[in-house]
């Protein structure tokens, strides 16, 4: 299933934190969090990147995750989301803004397990391996293959990383979650907005695509930052870094988020941003400061 054009949260009435996906159609941000997640169940500590992934003998167990009581988050509130102070960031070398630019990019995987209230936080679009776990479909709606979890912020960081179908992605959960990143808004003429965005610590030579979400009335939607796709997309240099501009065809608010999306299968979907933990992965997600009157 591919995304389009979607409807990314639920409406539940809880107050949230942000956190989402989407594509045209991403259903894996509305989606429940599923039984397939054992909260309490010990789960061993997935294969790292010194050793070609194998059971372990004696799997030690990873974090568990508190089961959500309150009306299933989709990921995404459904109030209008306030500022990410820059203290807050993701495992891997300390966040800390970009200089001249007042947003803040976090891991998508605190913003997401925030907003769900799973506490240690995981990533639902990334995965690791774990011989204990059979298949199943995690909290977007996101079925994996047996033997893969959902990774967590808590594992090691030389775990290796796979996708829902259990192909790895070449990368280890520490350069997953070292991504950081700020961006800047300049109002344009006309209604328009146009957002710089520097980034580090990006997966060498990914291909990734920049989407905004919009909280309506009605639930969020969400588009290519640039509206069409036709320059939200860019390969990160052989460092890991990358910095875009993007001339967004309408002026940005405090009901929008910026978000980064990893395609794993090197392709840049345009309009659409590819399926959801099988070549397509929210890596960070910064919401949007509304500027002060000029």
């Amino acid at each position: 299933m591919k995304w389009n054009r979607v409807d990314l949260f639920s409406r539940g009435q809880a107050a949230l934190a942000f956190v989402g996906f989407f594509g045209i159609s991403m259903c894996f941000l509305n989606a429940p969090v599923s039984a397939d997640f054992p909260e309490s169940k010990a789960t061993p500590s997935p294969t790292t990147a010194t050793a070609r992934p194998t059971p372990a003998a004696t799997p030690s167990p990873a974090p568990t995750t508190t089961p959500v009581t309150t009306p299933t988050p989709t990921g995404i509130p459904t109030a209008a989301p306030t500022a990410i102070p820059a203290s807050v960031g993701s495992p891997g070398p300390t966040q800390m803004p970009i200089p001249g630019a007042p947003l803040v990019f976090e891991a998508y995987a605190l913003d997401f397990s925030r907003a769900a209230r799973l506490e240690p936080p995981i990533d639902p679009q990334v995965f690791v391996q774990d011989p204990t776990s059979g298949a199943g479909t995690g909290p977007q709606q996101i079925s994996h293959a047996a033997g893969l979890r959902n990774a967590g912020i808590a594992d090691p960081a030389g775990a290796l990383a796979y996708d829902a179908g259990g192909g790895s992605l070449g990368f280890t959960l520490g350069e997953w979650f070292a991504a950081q990143g700020g961006a800047s808004i300049v109002h344009l003429s006309g209604g328009s907005d146009r957002v710089t965005v520097s980034l580090r610590h990006l997966i060498a030579f990914g291909v990734y695509s920049l989407f905004e979400v919009t909280y309506a009335s009605d639930g969020p939607i969400a588009r290519p930052l640039d509206g069409n796709g036709n320059s939200s997309g860019f390969t990160a240099t052989v460092a890991g870094t990358a910095t875009v501009i993007v001339d967004s065809p309408r002026v940005l608010t405090g009901s929008d988020a910026i978000v980064l999306v990893y395609h794993s299968d090197a392709t840049d979907h345009g309009l659409a941003a590819g399926t959801p933990g099988s070549d397509a992965h929210v890596q960070l997600i910064a919401r949007v400061v509304p500027l002060p009157p000029s």
